[in-house]
This record gives C-alpha cells, structure tokens and sequence, in this order.
C-alpha cells in the first residue's frame, strides 16, 4: 500500500489497516499506549506498555490511563511521606491543610507548577504534579509538559512545600508576586 492511499488516521497513529486493506479506529487505549510509546521514546526510556492497571512508571514518571474523560495523565511525583498513615488525627489534619493549600490560587498558585496540577494519595501519602493530556496529543507536546513539571520539582521538593505548609499554617504571609524559578525570594533556603 503505496503512502497516498493511507488515511490521515493511519498516518497520525489512530487507527490501523487490515489485511483486507480496511481502517480499523484504534481504541482509546491503544491510542494511550501509542502515545505512551512514543513519549517514552522521545526521553530516551525503554518504551513500554500500559499493564492491566492501564499505568505505567519510570521511576517518578508516571503515565495512567484514564477512560472517563479519556485522557493520558503524565505525572511526577514530587514527594512521598512514609509516616503518612502513623501521624496521627491532629498531624494528619495539619498535613492535609498544607495538601489543600497547594492547590489554592492564593497560596499554592501562587507558585510555579510547570503547567501542572496537584494530587495527593491518601493510600501511599505521595504528593503529585500532573498534566491531563488528549489522546491526540502530539508526543512533542506531551514530553515538553512533562519536562516544564520536572524543572520545577527540585524547588517543590527542597523549599516551595515548606513554604506552603508556613503560609498554610499562618507561620509566614503568601507572596505578593508569583514565584518562578527566575524569581525565587525563597532560594536561599533549604
């Protein structure tokens, strides 16, 4: 079969071709592992596909599968507190506060996420940055939203979580402008 007489879907990856020279829609989840695929390829990671779990991990890299809204999730975590089910009611509580602000616009949004969005777990107390992702997705597009989450990890991880949990707690004030990488009043600390 000569390249004009593939279909745009072919050729994008969303569906295949039968023997019988018929196009066959791919099912979501094999979009999903396409774009898995391709993704990991684009990191230099040993590509593989999604289990039965419909997820995927490379190390802090995580892809999952999510049927309902049909989306590719890519998330990094960022950190993993072991003691989560040990801390106690009045800890817990206290940890919580400080999740929930993470994903307040005037304590949380106010620092840099690399275009992505909180999680935390309760099962496995780790905490999450994440972007949602169509199927459609360019791989380009999906690997430079994962690498714009991973520049801001070290800061979440080394400073800009405590200084959450502070402002959450009412320890110190929220800042009055946005905080990035290049404007970091908080470098200095660790």
């Amino acid at each position: 079969m000569s390249v004009r007489r593939r279909s745009v879907l072919q050729l994008v990856g969303l569906c295949s071709i039968t023997s019988k020279g018929n196009a066959n829609p791919m099912s979501n989840e094999q979009s999903a592992n396409r774009l898995v695929m391709e993704v990991s390829r684009l990191r230099g990671l040993r590509p593989a596909p999604l289990g039965p779990d419909r997820q995927v991990a490379y190390g802090t890299l995580l892809f999952k599968y999510v049927p309902e809204p049909d989306r590719l999730i890519c998330a990094i975590m960022v950190t993993q507190n072991g003691l989560w089910d040990s801390l106690g009611e009045k800890r817990a509580n206290a940890f919580l506060r400080t999740i929930q602000a993470l994903s307040e616009p005037a304590i949380g949004g106010m620092f840099d996420t690399g275009g992505g969005t909180w999680s935390f777990e309760r099962e496995t107390g780790k905490t999450y940055l994440y972007i949602a992702f169509l199927l459609t997705a360019d791989p380009a597009e999906v690997n430079r939203g994962i690498d714009a989450m991973a520049r801001v990890i070290p800061a979440w991880a080394t400073r800009w979580q405590l200084v959450v949990a502070n402002i959450a707690h009412g320890r110190e004030p929220p800042p009055k402008q946005r905080v990035t990488l290049q404007n970091d009043p908080y470098a200095g600390r660790l």
